[in-house]
C-alpha cells in the first residue's frame, strides 16, 4: 500500500506555480540551491521517493540538503490537534500580546534538531525571564539609558581604544563567523546561541568597565565605553533578526537607524558619532507565575476532557489465529477492459428496478444473487463509464453493474446480433430474463419517476399515489420484458 506522501511532494511544485510565473527558477534552475526542511517521519519521501521522481522525470533539480527535525512534545505528551493538546497560535497571541518573538526564541532554543524535545510552560517562563529579559533586554536597555542620561541621546565621540576595547570589538567578527557556520549547516539552535552571545558580550563589557562608576572620575573614558556599547547594540540588531525579527526592528527603532545589511555584522562603526537615538524602552517584560498557571490549568482541563471521552470498544468477535486466516480464500482481481457508457440512465434504471422488486416483495434475496463465479470484479471508473467483465454463468449482478457493453445490450434489444443473443439467452436463461426485465422496467421507472417528481413538485399528486402507480409501471415493464425474452428464446 502506497502512503499519500508518495505523491504529496508534487504539491510543492504546484504551489510554487500558483505563487509565481517564475516557478521554474525554483525547481529547474541549476543555480538554485534547494533545501527541504522536514520532520523525521518524512525523511524517506523527501530523500528517496521525491528525488527519484524528479530525477526520473528529468529537468528538475534535486534538493541539496534535507534537514530533518525530531519530534517536539508538549508537557511530556505528543502534540495532537485532534486531542486539543497543542499551543494554538491565535490563543497565544491573545493571551501574550506583543510576545511573538518570545515564542520564536523558545521554540528555536528548544528545537529538536538531534533528539526529541519538550516544550513546557515553565521553561517558556524561565527562558523569557532569565535570558530575554536578564541578558538581551538588560544589555540593550543599559546601553541606551546611559547614553540618554550622560549625552542626551547622542552617540559620543570615542577616545583611543584600549586593548580590552579592541578585544571586545574583535569578538564580533568571530561570533559572526560561528553564527554563519551554524546557519549554513542548519544548526539553528547553536546559531541562536551565537547571536545571544553578542548580548552576553555586551553585558560582560559593561560589567567589567562599570561606566556608572567611572563617569565620576573619567568622563572621556566613559564616552569610549558607551560608543563601544552602542556598536555592540547595533550588531545585536543584525544578528537576532533571523530569529526575532520584531525585536530586531524595535532595537533599530530605539537606535533611530535604518536597517543594516547582514554584511555589516561584525563592524565596529555602525552608529556614527553624534547620531541621536530615541527614548529608551524595555524590549521584554517578565512573565509572572499567574500567566503560566493559567496555561497549565488549560492543559489540565484538556487532559481531563480527553480522559472522559475515551471509550473502550469491546471486540465483537474473538481474535482468530493465523491458521484461521490461512484458510481464507483471498483472490486478486484484475481490470481487463473498460467500456464507455454514453448514458448512465440505463444503469440507474436497473438499480432502481431491483429496489422496486424488493419493495414489491418479488425479490427478497438480492445478496444471494450476487454469489456468482465472477472471475474479475470491477468498480465504476467515471460518471459515464462502467466496466465489462469476463464471468461464468452471468448472474443478475453482471447486468446491474453494467458489465455488458451497451452496444451488446442494444443488439440484444434490436435482435441485430442473433448469434450473440442466442448464446446470451441459452446461458443461464432465468437470470438473463430477470436482468433484462430489470433494464426494461427500470427505464419505465425512470421516465415515470421524472414525471412523478414534476407532478409532486406541482402538488398535483401525493407521494403514496405516485409510489403505487410507479410500482405498477415497473412490474408491467418486467412482464413485458419477460414476454419478449420468452418469445426470443422460442425463436432461437
Amino acid at each position: 500500500m502506497l502512503y499519500v506522501w508518495f505523491d504529496a511532494p508534487i504539491g510543492y511544485i504546484s504551489a510554487t506555480r500558483e505563487l509565481t510565473p517564475d516557478w521554474k527558477k525554483y525547481w529547474m534552475d541549476e543555480e538554485t540551491k534547494m533545501v527541504h526542511f522536514i520532520g523525521k517521519d518524512n525523511i524517506v519521501f523527501h530523500c528517496i521517493v521525491f528525488p527519484a521522481m524528479l530525477k526520473g522525470h528529468g529537468g528538475y533539480i534535486l534538493p541539496e540538503n534535507v534537514p530533518a527535525n525530531e519530534f517536539l512534545n508538549l508537557e511530556g505528551d505528543k502534540i495532537s490537534t485532534s486531542r486539543n493538546w497543542a499551543v494554538w497560535l491565535h490563543e497565544y497571541l491573545d493571551e501574550f500580546p506583543g510576545k511573538e518573538d518570545v515564542l520564536r526564541y523558545v521554540l528555536c532554543a528548544n528545537a529538536p534538531e538531534t533528539k526529541d524535545n519538550d516544550f513546557t510552560w515553565r521553561d517558556f517562563q524561565a527562558r523569557n525571564n532569565n535570558e530575554l529579559v536578564a541578558v538581551l533586554g538588560n544589555f540593550v536597555n543599559r546601553a541606551l539609558v546611559l547614553t540618554q542620561k550622560y549625552y542626551g541621546g547622542a552617540v559620543p565621540e570615542p577616545g583611543e581604544l584600549t586593548a580590552y576595547d579592541k578585544e571586545i570589538l574583535g569578538d564580533l567578527p568571530r561570533i559572526r563567523e560561528a553564527l554563519e557556520e551554524n546557519l549554513e549547516h542548519y544548526r539553528f539552535r547553536d546559531a541562536l546561541k551565537e547571536a545571544m552571545n553578542i548580548a552576553r558580550l555586551g553585558n560582560k563589557y559593561l560589567a567589567d568597565t562599570e561606566p556608572w562608576k567611572l563617569v565620576k572620575t573619567d568622563e572621556e573614558r566613559v564616552k569610549t565605553i558607551m560608543y563601544v556599547a552602542l556598536q555592540i547594540t547595533a550588531n545585536l540588531a543584525i544578528a537576532i533578526e533571523p530569529f526575532m525579527p520584531f525585536t530586531a526592528a524595535r532595537i533599530l527603532r530605539l537606535l533611530d537607524h535604518e536597517k543594516f545589511f547582514w554584511e555589516r555584522l561584525g563592524h565596529s562603526d555602525l552608529v556614527p558619532t553624534g547620531h541621536a537615538i530615541a527614548e529608551p524602552e524595555l524590549l521584554f517584560e517578565k512573565i509572572e507565575d499567574a500567566a503560566i498557571e493559567a496555561q497549565l490549568l488549560k492543559l489540565e482541563k484538556t487532559k481531563k476532557t480527553n480522559q472522559a471521552a475515551q471509550v473502550t470498544i469491546e471486540p465483537q468477535k474473538a481474535e482468530i489465529q493465523f491458521e484461521d486466516f490461512e484458510r481464507m480464500d483471498i483472490r486478486v482481481s484484475k481490470v481487463l477492459e473498460t467500456v464507455d457508457m454514453p448514458t448512465i440512465l440505463f444503469f440507474l434504471g436497473i438499480l432502481m428496478s431491483v429496489s422496486a422488486l424488493q419493495s414489491a416483495g418479488i425479490l427478497t434475496d438480492f445478496a444471494g444473487l450476487l454469489d456468482a463465479n465472477v472471475h474479475e470484479v470491477f468498480t465504476i471508473t467515471g460518471i459515464t463509464g462502467v466496466l465489462s467483465a469476463v464471468v461464468d454463468n452471468v448472474p443478475l449482478v453482471a447486468a446491474c453493474m453494467g458489465m455488458y457493453p451497451v452496444a451488446d445490450a442494444a443488439a440484444l434489444a434490436s435482435s441485430a446480433d442473433p448469434a450473440y443473443l442466442s448464446a446470451f439467452v441459452q446461458d443461464g436463461l432465468f437470470w438473463h430474463l430477470l436482468a433484462y426485465c430489470a433494464g426494461v422496467g427500470g427505464s419505465i421507472l425512470i421516465i415515470g419517476s421524472a414525471a412523478g417528481v414534476v407532478a409532486m413538485g406541482l402538488e398535483r399528486i401525493s407521494f403514496g399515489w405516485y409510489f403505487r402507480r410507479i410500482s405498477l409501471l415497473a412490474l408491467s415493464g418486467y412482464g413485458a420484458g419477460m414476454a419478449v425474452i420468452f418469445l426470443l428464446e422460442l425463436i432461437f
